[in-house]
Order: structure tokens, then C-alpha cells, then sequence
């Protein structure tokens, strides 16, 4: 979130989106991967959401992967 913060989040952005994703190291390579669809930064009227739903939002998607691989 801090990096978010510090890099992506702004108040003056026409449209702003991000992912969360992961690298696995295997000995053969990395493999690059993405826990679920982009986050917006804007709510519908293009209006930059508050960062405190952004967090609720990440706390939500990396809840329901971690149900879904059965890991909470």
C-alpha cells in the first residue's frame, strides 16, 4: 500500500488502475502471475477513490485468493 501510495496514487489522474502480482522463482525461471483483475483508482464518475476503500478493496481481493487456496 505505501508503494502505491508513494508511486500510483494521485488526485490529478485521469484513470488509474493496478494489479497485484507475483513472481515464482523456479530453477528453470521465473513465472509471473496475478492474484485477480485490476483495482481502479477511480470510482464511476472518474472521480479518484478514497485511499481507505483502495485498502479495503486489496484486503478483500488477497482475502478471498487466500479462501480460495484455503491458506486463512
Amino acid at each position: 500500500m505505501r508503494l502505491l501510495m508513494k508511486y500510483g496514487y494521485s488526485t490529478v489522474f485521469d484513470r488509474g488502475k493496478f494489479t497485484i502480482g507475483y513472481r515464482l522463482k523456479q530453477p528453470t525461471g521465473g513465472v509471473n502471475f496475478t492474484i485477480g483483475p485490476a483495482i481502479s483508482l477511480n470510482d464511476p464518475s472518474g472521480n479518484a477513490v478514497p485511499n481507505k476503500q483502495v485498502y479495503v478493496n486489496i484486503m478483500r481481493l488477497v482475502a478471498q485468493k487466500a479462501e480460495e487456496y484455503s491458506i486463512a
